[in-house]
C-alpha cells in the first residue's frame, strides 16, 4: 500500500505537529518492520 504510506508522509509534512509527528514516525517505523 504505497499510496497509503504516501498519504501519511504528506500528513506529517502538512501537520508539523510535534506530538503527531512522533506518533506517526513510530507508526511508520512499525509499518517498515512489518514489511
Amino acid at each position: 500500500m504505497p499510496n497509503f504510506l504516501a498519504q501519511i508522509k504528506v500528513g506529517i509534512i502538512m501537520s508539523r505537529g510535534s506530538a503527531n509527528k512522533i506518533v506517526m514516525d513510530s507508526w511508520t517505523r512499525a509499518k517498515r518492520t512489518v514489511e
